[in-house]
């Protein structure tokens, strides 16, 4: 039940112009003004980096009290079937989760074990844990919601919940799942970033039954916080649950979720106390707000940001005008002029840190050469292509200057381009519907490739946003994913990234830093190894 991971956690998103009913984003944001101190991202020591407080941090934890949290975005859904947010891990409580060390342990669940080499997995159910509504979390529960992913292929955990052959209830605590085919890493399913996809979060049947198409404004789950209200677009309410599962739990009486999605308004309303903690979307978030000593931040990020090509529709169903535009772009000046110089490049899904990242795979992804990318476009004209395309996004401040850098960069090698920008409940329907030629900007990222790069490069995968298509590339991850041996993963994942970076499925070009930043007041903070913040231990001085 093992997954590895490296020193910083995964955190996979779509952000800017790209968020899939999640919170998270990309790495980028704002440039400290002159009379803001700046500070080296490299020189940054945090203690708390990246999965959260110290045991004990800040003495014996305080009852009662509220926070208000700062997010990315707004919230998209409560929904399981849907990728979710912030809060709502607050109101689901996970089947299993990712312990520090990238194992995947039993947490609703008591135990989840396979006896056959990965074709039955038995999962055991902890005793007396009831929905806010009042109903059992018991088998038929796990059941239910289990289907509710089997039954509907658009749904994030689809992808998981396929290779679900028959599930039954062997008592009323007691699920037995049967595979299609044997999967050693099943249980991890249970435990993976519900802003992802994740089999192990688990709402009241009796709600979704009461509720049906809007369950996403009633959500029940068994977590830590009952929801009170959401209003799109101003906050979400949760409040403390007074029959949580677990004695002593939960610390706050309620925690308020705004979203903030201009990174400049989300650092302000840090400074002057309208929130208690942010989500930090990037490098210059920490460079700007790291030095007063009223802040504490926990840091991640594994993998790359990268603006996803449409495949499906010209000019960028043509090689030449893909590698055209990753070679048009200086990737210096767009460090000095996003990053504030703290950019290093990305050139693959997999970060740096993880045994399956592959050099060979950076080595072929093309390098700045503007003078060839303007012969690869000439080239493209000459048999009759048109290089005009419109580069789309969502209209924050953050990606409309991103979107301004690259269109004066594809300009210069005889690129025509359009931007468009969107409010972004418009966007996030455009990204999911292919409705784009190429996106600005998404955020994924792993230590691990499973099921990372089935999600990136899979035909029809659900984060395969620009429609990329090729049979060697989905017999290479079946081949992959079925492999026994640690060195057969490590040699297919490896052939994996060499071959997209190749067909340059993506556009990469940075590394992700993602985060929370915290007044100093705040304890208790938990994140898991694949991105989710954990609220049960949230207390406040």
């Amino acid at each position: 039940m093992k997954r590895k991971h490296g020193r910083l956690a995964v955190f996979t998103a779509i952000v800017g112009a790209v968020i899939l009913a999640t919170g998270c984003t990309a790495a980028g944001g704002s440039t400290p003004s002159d009379d803001q101190p700046s500070t080296d991202i490299d020189q940054i020591e945090n203690p708390h980096m990246p999965l959260g407080d110290p045991l004990g941090d800040g003495g014996p934890p305080v009852q009662g009290g509220e926070l208000t949290i700062g997010m990315f975005a707004d919230i998209n859904s409560f929904d399981p079937l849907q990728k979710l947010n912030m809060p709502a891990t607050a109101i689901y409580d996970q089947l299993l989760r990712y312990d520090e060390n990238g194992e995947a342990v039993p947490y609703l669940a008591s135990s989840m074990e396979t006896s056959d080499g990965g074709k039955t997995w038995v999962m055991a159910l902890r005793p007396d844990v009831r929905f806010h509504d009042g109903t059992p979390l018991d088998a038929d529960a796990v059941i239910y919601n289990i289907q509710r992913y089997i039954d509907l292929p658009e749904a994030p955990a689809h992808i998981y919940a396929s290779d679900i052959e028959s599930l039954t209830a062997e008592d009323e605590l007691t699920v037995q799942f049967v595979l299609k085919e044997p999967n050693g890493s099943f249980a991890t399913f249970f435990a993976e970033n519900p802003s992802i996809a994740s089999l192990g979060v688990v709402g009241s049947p009796a709600a979704i039954e009461e509720w049906g198409a809007d369950y996403t404004n009633h959500p029940v789950g068994a977590g830590p916080y009952k929801f009170v209200s959401w209003a799109r677009g101003d906050k979400a309410v949760v409040e403390r649950n007074d029959d949580y599962w677990q004695e002593g739990l939960p610390h706050l009486d309620r925690i308020t979720f705004v979203p903030r999605v201009d990174a400049d308004t989300r650092a302000v309303s840090l400074e002057n106390g309208e929130v208690d903690l942010i989500e930090s979307n990037g490098v210059n978030d920490f460079l700007r707000l790291v030095a007063n000593p009223d802040h504490k931040y926990y840091l991640g990020g594994e993998g790359g940001t990268y603006l996803p090509f449409n495949h499906s529709k010209p000019p960028f169903d043509d090689i030449r005008m893909r590698r055209a535009a990753v070679m048009a772009i200086d990737y210096d000046q767009m460090s000095e002029v996003l990053f504030d110089g703290q950019m290093q490049r990305a050139e693959t899904p997999m970060g740096s840190s993880s045994a399956y990242y592959s050099e060979k795979a950076a080595e072929v992804f093309p390098d700045t050469d503007q003078e060839a990318a303007k012969k690869l476009v000439e080239e493209y004209v000459a048999d009759g292509g048109d290089p005009s395309f419109a580069l789309e996004g969502s209209n924050s401040a953050d990606s409309v200057k991103t979107q301004q850098f690259l269109q004066a960069q594809w300009e210069a090698v005889g690129m025509n381009v359009d931007l468009k920008q969107h409010d972004l409940a418009t966007w996030i329907v455009e990204i999911r519907e292919a409705n784009f030629q190429i996106g600005s900007k998404s955020f994924h990222g792993s230590s691990n490739p499973y099921p990372l790069l089935e999600e990136l490069l899979e035909t029809d995968a659900y984060s395969n946003l620009g429609k990329y298509s090729n049979p060697e590339m989905d017999e290479l991850l079946r081949q992959a994913r079925d492999a026994t041996s640690e060195e057969e993963r490590i040699r297919l994942y490896g052939e994996v990234q060499v071959l997209a970076n190749e067909d340059v499925v993506n556009l990469w070009y940075a590394p992700g830093f993602l985060g929370l930043i915290s007044k100093t007041y705040v304890h208790g903070v938990e994140r898991g190894a694949t991105g989710p913040t954990y609220f049960a231990n949230f207390w406040r001085e």
